[in-house]
């Protein structure tokens, strides 16, 4: 055993004692290698060897299903490791949000190398707000104090490190700031931990702030495709000017015209247009949109419009035809009013007086009052409509309901504090066994993370073994160990 260990240690300091000069033969990676029968078998049942290849390339044991969403700045806003495994082949980097742990915030980060890992088991892990993610059981996941834990160790309760984007209804300067996207991002001098993506991702590219009186402008004027190609600083004047010079060509005549004329020519070569156009005018959102048009734009709430509506009945009652006419159609509704009325009455009221019925439905757990809004509902509507008033009207309650709903759930006191619990916390509802699945990673440098849809997850390092085999001194170490460890 004392000369194994003699043999062993006098061969590794020969190996490095002249650094990383070896007097080895390198191996052509394009060439298949040529190991003797016994040295496969020594390789493989060497637990040293084994475990320094896995050590070489850390936690690429550790992977996540390959469907996982991963969020990147491009107008599709999400990718499945699958379709980039799928798109960057090659490993080609590609743009995703890594957490610093440096600043103590969300950051874009280049990632690379997206690649299957072959089929492990798995777990998943189910959110308070119902979300899921699945990943094998030993893959670190970020807690909330930034600190990593086994998946297959996580306990109901614990709080993780989530990534939220989403778009906000406002305005500003009377511009529509509803379609752009905004990161929770956790940073300093942010709007309550907002940051808004294109401004985020153009400060990562122009490796500095971008300064008031800076506007950053969306090339092709889609303000969800935030990638950096499609990213212009420029100073504000100048960027409002130019959506100025637009705006006032497109109310040119001339182009009037030419939109006119590519609406005619699209609605003659495709006629599916104008039956689907039907079938969406038929749908219950435009029904309801176009009814609350009308009960907020009703003419008869105008004076002018009454006066003049009075003035053409009397008109119209003056004839003796239309006023017997009217007398007639009068009648016949009346009668079937109350024939209508008596039966609905006889039927609905049967048995029950209306003191009754109103104290059934306004007393108890039926009062407004007393709805009981679950937690989970509570957050998911918070994160997607954010004022009180919304959210209210989502969970058909009022808004002091919801404030006070609220309170009794969390320790909070004013709405902004629900806003901050609900972005701020995001907790383990289960972990449970799986399927046995394919996975997957990617390799981001730099921070070791990246996002998911959900929470934030450690990368693996990317390492080719072929690579690392052919590589002089990992290579001469390895065979070394192999030998050693393999003799009797």
């Amino acid at each position: 055993m004392n000369n194994n260990k003699g043999s062993l240690f006098t061969r590794l300091t020969r190996l490095f004692r002249s650094g990383p000069v070896i007097r080895r033969r390198v191996r052509d990676f394009s060439q298949p290698s040529a190991s003797s029968a016994l040295e496969v078998f020594r390789k493989a049942h060497s637990d040293v060897y084994n475990s320094t290849l896995s050590a070489y390339g850390s936690f690429d044991r550790m992977c996540v299903d390959l469907d996982t969403l991963i969020p990147i700045p491009g107008k599709d806003g999400f990718i499945s490791l699958r379709e980039a495994i799928e798109k960057y082949p090659n490993g080609e980097k590609f743009l995703v949000y890594a957490y610093d742990h440096d600043k103590k915030c969300v950051v874009p980060a280049w990632a690379n190398h997206p690649r299957s890992s072959g089929v492990r088991e798995t777990v998943k892990i189910t959110f308070d707000d119902g979300s899921e993610l699945v990943c094998t059981p030993d893959h670190p996941c970020m807690m909330r104090d930034g600190t990593f834990k086994d998946a297959g160790d996580l306990v109901p309760d614990e709080s993780m490190m989530p990534f939220y984007r989403k778009q906000f209804p406002t305005k500003k300067n009377n511009r529509d700031l509803s379609k752009y996207r905004n990161v929770f991002t956790m940073a300093e001098g942010s709007w309550r931990g907002w940051q808004p993506e294109h401004v985020l991702i153009a400060t990562m590219t122009e490796g500095r702030k971008i300064e008031k009186g800076e506007h950053v402008h969306h090339v092709d004027f889609n303000p969800e495709n935030n990638v950096p190609a499609n990213l212009q600083v420029m100073s504000a004047f100048d960027h409002l000017s130019m959506h100025g010079r637009l705006a006032a060509k497109a109310r040119s005549p001339q182009a009037r015209k030419k939109v006119s004329d590519a609406q005619k020519r699209n609605w003659k070569n495709n006629p599916k247009r104008k039956e689907a156009l039907v079938e969406f005018n038929k749908s219950g959102r435009v029904r309801a949109l176009r009814s609350e048009h009308a009960k907020n734009n009703n003419p008869t709430k105008d004076p002018k419009v009454r006066q003049k509506i009075s003035r053409a009945a009397a008109k119209r009652y003056q004839d003796p035809k239309a006023r017997s006419k009217q007398a007639i159609a009068t009648k016949k509704a009346h009668a079937e009013g109350r024939l209508n009325t008596s039966e609905n009455f006889s039927a609905y009221w049967k048995g029950k007086t209306r003191s009754v019925e109103w104290k059934e439905s306004r007393t108890g757990v039926n009062h407004h009052a007393y709805v009981k809004i679950k937690e989970a509902d509570l957050i998911n509507a918070v994160k997607e409509h954010r004022l009180r008033k919304d959210v209210a009207a989502a969970l058909g309650t009022s808004p002091n309901t919801v404030l006070r709903r609220a309170k009794d759930i969390w320790d909070v006191k004013t709405w902004s504090d629900v806003i901050a619990y609900a972005f701020n916390n995001h907790k383990i509802a289960s972990v449970v066994p799986w399927k046995t699945i394919e996975t997957g990673d990617l390799t981001v440098d730099d921070y070791e993370n990246f996002a998911t849809s959900t929470i934030f997850v450690h990368n693996s390092r990317y390492s080719d073994f072929s690579e690392m085999e052919a590589t002089p001194e990992i290579g001469s170490a390895l065979d070394i160990y192999a030998e050693e460890t393999c003799s009797s």
